[in-house]
């Protein structure tokens, strides 16, 4: 299978984190302010333990169909995912499909799928409130749009905690800093790279599920 990937642990601290979403949003023609920096913190550190459970950039638990997979979009398959059904929490292992998530090449590549998803895909409703770095809100439009099954309450609760992390932190300040210092960092273009340049990935919308994988590690991912 040409399309799954190996299982990758791969963290981000959150003012890298901040530095490539800021970089990602203006791509994207978003003002990249604080709070609405922070709602997507909030839910990757929510998705992730903070990045312990961040494999292969993938930073939001973004999950492919068979048919994705089928069509080559790259996955990977996550031992211990659990999904809520009918109010029961039901784990599943490889190489059941409930198991299958996205495996992105960059961080950037993932910001970006889950930011257009968000702008103007699947889940637009809840844009609205990334802008007003509203998380209660936030989380309600993803709930409604099935972006995950945990209760609504729980998601609130973790994403107000990370929020609240993030805002008692000056990574967002930094990562303005390092932006604007690259920015205005006195380098020649180098156009010998571009011919090697790969098409920009194009953004593929699917049905997310919320994944809070158990305190240790999937065995076959460590």
């Amino acid at each position: 299978d040409m399309a799954q990937m190996p299982v990758v642990r791969t963290p981000i601290a959150m003012r890298e984190f901040a530095a490539a979403l800021i970089r990602v949003l203006r791509q994207m023609g978003v003002q990249p302010t604080k709070q609405a920096c922070g709602v997507f913190w909030s839910q990757y550190a929510l998705e992730t333990g903070a990045g312990g459970f961040c494999w292969s950039h993938n930073l939001f638990n973004h999950k492919v169909t068979q048919s994705q997979a089928a069509a080559g979009v790259p996955y990977m398959m996550l031992a211990n995912t659990w999904e809520m059904e009918k109010g029961k929490r039901v784990t599943y292992q490889p190489p059941h499909p409930a198991t299958w998530f996205r495996a992105y090449a960059s961080f950037e590549a993932a910001m970006g799928d889950h930011v257009a998803a968000v702008k103007s895909g699947r889940y637009a409703s809840s844009w609205p409130a990334v802008v007003a770095g509203d998380v209660t809100l936030y989380a309600t439009r993803l709930r409604e749009r099935g972006y995950y099954t945990a209760s609504l309450a729980s998601y609130v609760a973790l994403l107000e905690a990370k929020l609240k992390v993030w805002n008692a932190s000056t990574a967002y300040e930094d990562a303005l800093d390092d932006t604007f210092d690259a920015s205005e960092a006195d380098t020649e273009p180098d156009f010998s790279k571009l011919a090697d340049d790969d098409d920009p990935p194009s953004v593929i919308v699917h049905p997310f599920h919320f994944f809070e994988p158990d305190p240790d590690p999937p065995k076959d991912a460590a």
